[in-house]
């Protein structure tokens, strides 16, 4: 258990590296997936209303 508690925190710092280099390497990308983030929720809901049976 221990084992895999390390090697998920080793998986996430490495997946937080690799997308802080890529925001540094484009700004732009960093504005576009902000964007996405924050209208996450709404697309979200959206989602489940067009799956709504």
């Amino acid at each position: 258990m221990i084992q895999l508690s390390i090697y998920h925190l080793l998986v996430i710092g490495e997946a937080q590296t690799k997308v802080a280099s890529t925001l540094n390497h484009n700004k732009a990308s960093f504005k576009k997936c902000h964007l996405f983030m924050s209208m996450e929720p709404l697309i979200i809901e959206m989602m489940n209303k067009a799956f709504d049976v």
